[in-house]
């Protein structure tokens, strides 16, 4: 469903991604890891079609650069790392801003939009909120909100760009939750995080981005190996499981790390 190849992009003349190579495929979900400043909301947003780059991204095997906005639209929904709403609206119509490519010029939302709509908002537990202003909500439920837009948007790719970041433990096992229910129906799912434990629980891939390259991706258990936590995020880390799943626990800086 996308598939990245020699991807470069610099920002104010500086590079910041150097030859990436990667792919998700339809019915997966595809996690991107690494420190800081390793280029991660930089891929999602050029994967998105929002920034310039170099090399080749494709979407359904078609060139990113070779669809309408309103064709991209309609194959891809971006959720960025920014949450924001730019005028006092409700939870309700925030969510079904995301059916807008689907809808003509002053077209009135249809049965088909309505239900795409009401099925996000049970699916990321926001329908107690939909009569609420989305600006008077807390940060956590406007994350849902806004997660419940891009998925009502209905494309058969989503990338998101740290959708747990700030939601409490329930909420964060609900959302990935409601990714692996996307990708059950085929969907394609490319998502950025920070919550190792809960990348290597329910991503069937990892991508480990380092300084603008890649440098591991596979299986979880393969990618997310004490050695590779040790030389990528600097930290000396207990890897585990419970249950068949993985679990990754950092414990401290890495000797020589300052």
């Amino acid at each position: 469903m996308l598939t990245v190849r020699d991807l470069a992009v610099s920002l104010s003349g500086r590079p910041i991604l150097h030859g990436l190579k990667l792919s998700v495929g339809a019915g997966e979900i595809v996690g991107l890891v690494g420190p800081n400043g390793a280029g991660k909301s930089t891929l999602m947003r050029a994967a998105a079609g929002q920034l310039a780059f170099s090399g080749d991204i494709t979407v359904d095997g078609r060139p990113l650069a070779a669809f309408s906005p309103i064709e991209r639209a309609r194959r891809l929904a971006f959720l960025p790392q920014a949450r924001s709403i730019a005028w006092g609206m409700t939870v309700a119509d925030c969510v079904g801003l995301g059916r807008l490519p689907w809808l003509g010029p002053f077209a009135r939302a249809t049965g088909t939009d309505r239900a795409a709509v009401d099925e996000a908002m049970a699916l990321f537990d926001v329908r107690s909120l939909a009569g609420r202003r989305a600006d008077e909500i807390s940060g956590g439920e406007l994350a849902r909100a806004l997660a419940a837009r891009a998925v009502a948007q209905g494309t058969p790719l989503l990338i998101a760009d740290e959708p747990v970041a700030g939601l409490d433990p329930a909420h964060q096992i609900a959302l990935m939750t409601a990714f692996r229910s996307l990708a059950g129906t085929g969907r394609a799912i490319f998502v950025s995080m920070h919550e190792l434990t809960l990348a290597a629980r329910w991503c069937d891939r990892i991508v480990l981005l380092n300084a603008g390259r890649i440098a591991a991706q596979g299986a979880p258990g393969d990618v997310l190996s004490p050695a590779s936590l040790r030389d990528v995020f600097g930290v000396d880390a207990h890897v585990g499981e419970i249950d068949g799943a993985l679990t990754i626990t950092p414990l401290k800086l890495a000797e020589g790390r300052a």
